[in-house]
This record gives structure tokens, sequence and C-alpha cells, in this order.
């Protein structure tokens, strides 16, 4: 739709009031009450994004803390698990080793004495 200035000029009038002190000194008020509104509100977006920050990084501590002393103070027992462990780990290799123990190769007379 192709629009000509007369029609522009016709629509800016209609919906533009007429510029006398008194209106301009209302829409001054509005707008200082407007932005007063709008810098309260983004005050109030500003504070909550900062708590936002806050409580993330207090919740990602509440996580890792006991992960870390819980590493340091457990290690020790880590430690003694893991030779019980390789203990336990050895005994099974000599177990392994016994069955593996061929008893045509073990001479007769160490036979004869393992009977009595």
């Amino acid at each position: 739709m192709v629009v000509n200035s007369s029609q522009l000029k016709h629509a800016n009038e209609e919906t533009t009031p007429p510029a006398n002190p008194a209106n301009l000194e209302e829409l001054l008020k509005k707008n200082i009450e407007l932005s007063e509104e709008i810098l309260n509100l983004s005050k109030k977006v500003n504070n909550f994004v900062i708590w936002q920050k806050i409580l993330s990084v207090l919740k990602i501590l509440i996580i890792f803390i006991p992960l870390i002393l819980g590493y340091y103070y457990l290690l020790p027992y880590f430690k003694e698990l893991q030779v019980v462990y390789s203990d336990l780990l050895g005994l099974q290799q000599s177990v392994d080793s016994v069955n593996n123990i061929d008893l045509n190769s073990i001479s007769p007379s160490l036979l004869k004495n393992l009977k009595k």
C-alpha cells in the first residue's frame, strides 16, 4: 500500500494532540512516573540476578567442598583398602598357582609321604 504525504499528514494530525503547555506538562509527568516505575523494576531485576549468582556459587560450593574434604579424609582408608585388596589378589594368585600344579610331575616318593 502506497501512502502519499497528504494521507500521512492527516493520520499524524489525528493521533497527535495539539501541543499546548498544559498537555506537555501532563505528558512529562506521565513520562517521569513511568520512568521511575521502570527504574524500580530494573533495580528489582538486578537484585534478583545478583542473588541468583550468589546462590549458584553457594550451590557449587555445597557440592564440591564435601567431595574435596571427603577425598582428603578418606585417602588413608583407600590406601589401606588397596593394600588389603592387593594382599587378597596375591593370595588368589598363589591359590591359582597351587591349582596349576601338575600332579604327574611330582615324584612318587613325595606322593607316598603325602599319603601317610
